[in-house]
């Protein structure tokens, strides 16, 4: 599956970075670590908010998210309980009963805030809705059924003979289309996964780092390591070449990397920040500086997949 790549508003970086790799401890053999905190899933009766958002009432006071406002995108996945199908969210209306998942990341008002992975309406009541996952690693089979890591330190169980179907494409997947990044929806029945949509996901690519310091983009191995110093450097030219993006040097601005007429980032050797014009983000102060060494520019594994908006897992 193609996956396009779109930044998020302003407010909404936190909840992308709380998404994306984070290190280890550093030593000379450090690889950086995911982050696996599951997303939290949130309920309630919806009121629409004149900025697009909606607001999440339920009646439990046990639950410390039953007053919660969801920010949407355009991209936010929409989805039938039942059907398993895509909903527009003009059709949901207020007093509707709205499940949905968001990250970890949640602002310090009242109510608390926060942007919405995935949205499930059309919840008849007693319902089992599905449940939404991410996947952090590589899955493993037995002929049976695929083994994957998902978020918050699970393992799932998928049967190889379960329904996968695209959201909004008609694209042919199946259950080896779960690989690392990708986010899905679940039904379950007798605790078995009997049906999945796979959600579409902004990542450009996915990138491994093993203990030995082989590097894999999209599963595929690379001609060159990553130099393990301090925090798991990765190579600039080589990462990046691999996922499309075209990598040249010009002079005062060191490393540029460009995606077609798009350029992603500039960053000199020594640099601790990444510079990324027409970003409405702004520029990345870098968790490494820039290191130059026998011809190859390195950036730590945390700071390349995010300027390239990569999928990292080790």
């Amino acid at each position: 599956m193609k996956h396009t790549v779109k930044f998020l508003p302003l407010a909404l970086c936190a909840a992308l970075l709380l998404s994306l790799p984070a290190l280890a401890a550093a030593d000379d053999a450090a690889v950086p670590a995911i982050e696996t905190v599951a997303p939290v899933r949130v309920w309630g009766t919806v009121k629409k908010l004149e900025n697009g958002a909606l607001e999440l009432k339920n009646s439990d006071e046990k639950d410390a998210y039953n007053h919660i406002i969801l920010h949407l995108r355009e991209t936010t996945p929409c989805v039938d309980a039942v059907l398993g199908v895509p909903v527009s969210m003009a059709e949901v209306k207020d007093g509707d009963t709205v499940c949905a998942w968001v990250g970890p990341a949640m602002t310090m008002s009242l109510p608390p805030q926060s942007a919405a992975l995935a949205v499930v309406v059309n919840l008849p009541a007693d319902y089992a809705a599905p449940q939404y996952y991410r996947v952090i690693g590589e899955g493993s089979s037995d002929g049976k059924a695929m083994s994957l890591p998902v978020a918050g330190g699970e393992t799932l169980a998928v049967p190889l003979s379960a329904e996968v179907k695209p959201y909004r494409t008609n694209n042919y997947v199946t259950v080896e289309d779960l690989v690392p990044g990708s986010q899905f929806l679940a039904w379950q029945e007798d605790g078995a996964v009997r049906r999945i949509v796979l959600l579409p996901y902004e990542y450009r690519g996915r990138c491994m780092l093993n203990a030995a310091g082989d590097v894999f983009v999209d599963g595929e191995k690379l001609d060159v390591s990553a130099k393990a110093a301090g925090s798991g450097l990765l190579p600039v030219r080589a990462v990046a070449e691999a996922v499309g993006c075209d990598v040249t040097w010009v002079k005062g601005q060191g490393v540029v990397v460009r995606s077609g007429d798009d350029t992603l980032f500039t960053v000199l050797p020594g640099g601790d920040v990444a510079k990324r014009p027409g970003n409405e983000a702004g520029d990345w102060e870098l968790r490494s500086p820039c290191v130059y060494e026998k011809g190859v520019t390195y950036l730590s594994a945390y700071d390349l997949t995010l300027l390239l908006d990569l999928f990292f897992y080790a």
